[in-house]
């Protein structure tokens, strides 16, 4: 009996035959890593969705999406290595509302509720924990464009803008705890001794500083202004919640009526708002008239995040009045 042997295959074939091994080979070792590496990913996926649930909210705390306005809550986690607040909005370009309560619209923002305009963006420790938070001001809007019969007269640079409807202010903090508020301040109608609460429509930035005994910031916000000055209003995050001073002060004027007012270091700190009524004027100065002025000097003391009255002084004296906003609040 006779074996053949096969003859040799040609070189070319036994080299082709060697290379289609030696990639299968490593299609094997690569399809062996991705698995590998899908398992560490799932792992690592898994612990991080389980470190999250883990420590959401505590007693009374909700969870609240970013981006619908509520009471003080908390928001999903958003933080990102070396920034917190990633895709936070900036401050908008001509979005200074006070005086007309217009506002142009904002674009789409996580941070913001649908249709909201006259944003005002800072980044300070407003909770006291030296971590910078996320400070938004800004206001809700209707769908109302200015022009038109609601006002006839509207310059041009108006004619985009829209009526706002409310003023808010919302503190965002590292950690994903949001507390929002509707910004409001005091009026005192004329010959009426009663005090009401008017929701303000839009609001600006006063000033931000350490003005009280708590570690954290107060801000202070104008809510209004005319011809004859404008107010603020200030507001502190206190347990969570971010709270009214109480009260509105003054400044600015007109050549008959001036006012201001300044924050005084102390125990407790305080906030003196002065008023001046003119009685008798001898010359101009700039913008103020030096004169007989009656001035009512009105001084409030902290107590928490609240402001009370603890004394109030009216004098008649020849001076030029200051009508400066916020000073020495820093």
């Amino acid at each position: 009996m006779v074996v053949q042997t096969p003859p040799p295959s040609p070189p070319e074939l036994e080299t082709e035959a060697g290379v289609i091994e030696d990639a299968r080979a490593r299609q094997r070792r690569h399809r062996i890593i991705g698995l590998a590496l899908l398992a560490a990913a799932a792992v690592a996926v898994w612990l991080i969705i389980g470190m999250g649930g883990g420590g959401s909210g505590g007693a009374g705390t909700g969870r609240n999406p970013l981006g619908q306005p509520s009471g003080s809550s908390s928001g999903p986690a958003h933080a990102s290595q070396g920034n917190p607040f990633p895709g936070a909005p900036t401050t908008q370009a001509h979005g200074y509302g006070v005086e007309d309560g217009v506002c142009p619209l904002a674009a789409p923002n996580r941070y913001l509720p649908v249709r909201s305009g006259c944003v005002t963006v800072r980044g300070v420790d407003i909770s006291g924990d030296g971590r910078p938070d996320l400070v938004l001001i800004y206001s809700t809007l209707t769908h109302r464009h200015v022009g038109g019969a609601s006002f006839p007269g509207a310059p041009a640079y108006l004619r985009r803008d829209y009526y706002a409807k409310q003023a808010m202010l919302r503190v965002v903090q590292p950690d994903g705890a949001i507390a929002t508020v509707p910004i409001t301040f005091a009026t005192h109608p004329i010959n009426s001794k009663t005090t009401e609460t008017t929701a303000a429509k839009a609001a600006a930035l006063a000033s931000i500083g350490h003005f009280s005994d708590r570690p954290a910031n107060e801000i202070f916000l104008e809510v209004f202004r005319t011809s004859s000055g404008a107010g603020a209003v200030g507001y502190s995050l206190y347990h969570g919640r971010l709270v009214s001073a109480g009260l509105e002060f003054d400044y600015g004027g007109d050549s008959a009526d001036q006012q201001g007012f300044d924050c005084v270091p102390g125990n407790p700190p305080r906030i003196i708002q002065r008023v001046y009524q003119l009685i008798h004027g001898i010359k101009l100065s700039g913008q103020t008239i030096y004169g007989l002025w009656r001035e009512t000097v009105t001084t409030y003391a902290w107590h928490g995040p609240r402001l009370g009255k603890i004394a109030q002084v009216t004098s008649t004296r020849r001076l030029a009045p200051s009508d400066k906003a916020a000073a020495g609040c820093t």
